[in-house]
């Protein structure tokens, strides 16, 4: 896109423009995230000069503290995950869909929940995880249920046809 001046635009074209900038906002920031637990552990935020990852983060992309904590956390839950693992650190989905999985994610399950990561929206992903967990029974198994499915595959029509 060729830089055109705020004040010459349609109310139209600054809504559009400012929808475009707003995305990759988004994509880079995520791409971002799936960087920083490398910088961490190779201590590259010391050797830039700033005195915590936290510092790194917030110079660098403006990430607050709290987001920079929860992305250090998610990744090291996400260590023996290695399909949830890969979408996090390419940024291919925001961390709060895999923060939302991460509950329930087994090894015998991630790949599954991966690809509904890339499909659903967040509140569907969010209300599967909550029927998948009201579904474990009092020894720890989870019954398959494909109902659970089904939700989440009609919250996701909903959500495509509104």
């Amino acid at each position: 896109m060729n830089y055109m001046e705020p004040a010459r635009l349609s109310d139209s074209e600054l809504y559009k423009l400012c929808q475009y900038y707003g995305l990759n906002a988004k994509t880079w920031l995520r791409k971002f995230a799936g960087l920083l637990p490398e910088v961490l552990r190779r201590g590259l935020h010391r050797r830039r000069g700033c005195a915590s990852i936290h510092e790194f983060a917030k110079k660098v992309a403006g990430m607050n503290e709290r987001t920079t904590d929860k992305i250090i956390n998610l990744h090291k839950r996400l260590q023996d995950k290695p399909a949830l693992l890969k979408i996090f650190l390419s940024g291919e989905q925001g961390w709060s869909k895999l923060e939302a999985v991460v509950f329930i994610a087994t090894t015998e399950n991630e790949q599954g929940l991966a690809e509904m990561t890339k499909k659903l929206p967040r509140s569907a992903i969010v209300e599967y995880v909550e029927n998948y967990r009201r579904k474990i029974t009092a020894g720890g198994q989870v019954q398959n249920d494909p109902a659970i499915t089904q939700a989440a595959v009609e919250l996701l029509t909903k959500s495509q046809t509104q």
